[in-house]
């Protein structure tokens, strides 16, 4: 379940653990999102659902 806050209080005494922590804080992951039209993505949508209400009308 996803929550707005996360307070929660843990002790990392592994050295191992400890180091990977702070790498991971040091070097985020980047993350490329592509750019979409969503003009054509829902043009495309309603078409597809009109097909298939179309369909069950028969």
């Amino acid at each position: 379940m996803a929550t707005t806050s996360f307070k929660k209080e843990f002790l990392v005494d592994n050295p191992k653990a400890i180091q990977a922590l702070l790498d991971s804080v040091e070097n985020p992951v980047k993350i490329k999102v592509s750019t979409r039209n969503l003009e054509d993505e829902n043009k495309k949508g309603l078409l597809l659902l009109k097909q298939h209400l179309s369909s069950l009308a028969r």
